[in-house]
């Protein structure tokens, strides 16, 4: 819903913040299926990277949405695995 108003409105390079900035909230709203720690770490995360989209160049902006969406789900998602003792012997 936000993506083609951004778009018709001409503030596409807004878009990788807002992102960024919407999905650290969202994960922070879900701390419950994370752990505390460890969600309120990531959506910081998220959220740092989002404000600095916003108030940094244009040209950063696939960057930290690779940094984000890329490298944090890995860096938490391992950090996650690591800590799933489920189905191990």
């Amino acid at each position: 819903m936000l993506t083609p108003v951004f778009v018709t409105t001409g503030l596409m390079a807004r878009l990788p913040g807002c992102w960024l900035l919407l999905y650290g909230t969202a994960v922070d709203d879900r701390r419950r299926l994370l752990g505390p720690h460890r969600a309120l770490i990531a959506a910081s995360c998220f959220m740092a990277l989002g404000v600095r989209r916003v108030r940094g160049a244009r040209t950063v902006g696939h960057w930290l949405m690779a940094a984000g969406f890329g490298g944090l789900h890995i860096v938490f998602g391992a950090d996650h695995c690591e800590g799933d003792t489920v189905g191990r012997s």
